[in-house]
């Protein structure tokens, strides 16, 4: 009988009916606290992500019928701080410190923005400032808009490496979507609205603390630039954020038989005639057929002999102990085991 599944722990959620900033930075945490804002200037991108606690006062988020935009628009020429000059303006989003895991399921439901040189995602990266390791859990190109990226990068092995790749989808700019991952010590699976899309090994340095991160980026080798019918401002647009520790879509074993019920096993030769599991109330009735068997019950040192045509009954009882029940010949001609969730 299958044990009752219980859904995942909900680890972390924000619906963002307002925007709680002592949860969230606007820039790498790396960045002066005081600079303008940052970016990443090795892929490219076109804009600068706007420091809240900097001299700026564009303000590129706002929270509207507990939806979070990530707003991106052009401006006058800007600078970094660190001699780069920007002309646009954009929003990103990230938990560090406050919040951070070690495998769990992250998910998140956003709607795209629509033009060319769009470039959103959610990833994730390690509290360490190390790279890689990298999630990414949805990469997506305004000049793609049925597609979605997904995937890791990774170090493991000494180089640099990714799995992953394109998954087709409904376009993403014309309505909201759940895009997450179940990252998991041995396997990580990617999801979209529930059900899985692609799934790898979990790589050997992707074992450690990450906070997870949403931003709007523009342009790059990757996503292009944008042009002119390219809508401005362009928005992602944020449902919620949610962390689970494991996958709450995935399937749960089929329903057993009630509490109460009552099994009946023939000649308990192997382990797989015992291998059942039962709850509180049942009663189980073992029937040999087999001369002097042995019941060891509780791990005790105690033994039921039993004879031909006979049989024992156990009851389940005292819910939370786990006991472990074995039958065996006296001449080790056989051995079945069967756990009991008492």
């Amino acid at each position: 009988m299958a044990k009752e599944q219980k859904a995942p722990a909900l680890v972390f959620s924000d619906d963002f009916d307002a925007l709680d900033w002592s949860q969230y930075l606007s820039r790498w945490w790396y960045v002066d606290p005081g600079a303008p804002g940052c970016s990443l200037p090795s892929n490219g991108e076109l804009q600068l992500y706007v420091n809240r606690d900097g001299p700026l006062t564009t303000a590129p988020w706002t929270v509207k019928d507990s939806i979070l935009s990530l707003i991106c628009a052009p401006c006058e020429p800007t600078d970094d701080g660190f001699g780069n000059s920007y002309n646009y303006l954009s929003g990103m989003l990230n938990s560090y410190p406050s919040f951070w895991r070690v495998y769990g399921f992250f998910e998140a439901r956003l709607k795209m923005p629509p033009g060319n040189g769009m470039w959103p995602a959610f990833w994730l990266l390690p509290m360490d400032g190390s790279w890689p390791p990298e999630i990414d859990v949805v990469e997506w190109l305004g000049r793609e808009p049925t597609t979605r990226y997904c995937g890791v990068h990774s170090n493991a092995g000494g180089w640099h490496w990714s799995d992953g790749g394109p998954t087709p989808i409904p376009d993403a700019s014309a309505d909201f979507h759940n895009y997450g991952v179940d990252w998991q010590p041995n396997e990580m699976a990617f999801t979209f609205d529930g059900e899985t899309v692609f799934s790898c090994a979990t790589p050997a340095d992707m074992h450690k603390p990450m906070y997870w991160i949403l931003n709007l980026a523009l342009g790059g080798g990757w996503a292009g630039p944008p042009d002119d019918a390219t809508p401005w401002p362009a928005a992602l647009e944020v449902d919620w954020v949610k962390v689970y520790e494991s996958n709450p879509y995935a399937p749960g074993p089929e329903p057993g038989p009630p509490p109460g019920t009552e099994y009946a096993l023939d000649n308990p030769w192997s382990a797989a005639d015992l291998r059942e599991v039962y709850q509180p109330g049942d009663r189980v009735t073992f029937n040999f057929a087999y001369d002097f068997y042995q019941v060891i019950f509780d791990g005790s040192a105690s033994y039921v002999w039993v004879r031909q045509a006979s049989n024992i009954t156990l009851a389940c009882i005292l819910p939370g102990r786990v006991d472990a029940l074995g039958v065996q010949s006296p001449d080790q001609r056989g051995f079945g085991r069967g756990i009991f969730r008492r």
